[in-house]
């Protein structure tokens, strides 16, 4: 999505957390190239000590090419959006949620409206964008 609609619409990853903690230990283990960046054992949940270096070397190591923010320390972002554990929205250009995918797994996200929405809104505004899609 991120290659087919970058002209014509900006993509932010949000970074509100960690998953958390389960009874039975971590919700997910961190790749090998990112556990230098982990906070030290004992570190009080929630901490943001390495958090902005984890990020960053999350978004090279996962290859990300968009633009990823950090919720703030009270988690705002997280509160308004109920954004953990995933979630995919589709924010319009006055601020309004037209697309929630709720909380699903990432392969059940609604790709299709997603893109049905993106293909509908890049006509709107951009005249040019079948020619530029090779449509």
């Amino acid at each position: 999505m991120i290659e087919k609609y970058s002209d014509c619409v900006e993509f932010l990853f949000v970074y509100t957390g960690e998953a958390g903690m389960s009874p039975l230990g971590p919700l997910h283990q961190l790749p090998a190239a990112l556990r230098p960046f982990a906070e030290p054992p004992g570190t009080p949940r929630g901490s943001r000590i390495h958090l902005a270096s984890r990020v960053r070397a999350g978004k090279e190591h996962f290859g990300l090419c968009l633009l990823c923010l950090l919720d703030n320390e009270q988690g705002v972002a997280q509160k308004l959006y109920n954004a953990c554990p995933k979630r995919l929205l589709i924010v319009d250009l006055a601020g309004r949620i037209v697309l929630d995918s709720g909380h699903r797994p990432a392969f059940a996200f609604p790709w299709k409206e997603a893109t049905d929405w993106l293909d509908h809104y890049s006509e709107s505004i951009d005249p040019l964008y079948e020619e530029k899609r090779g449509s």
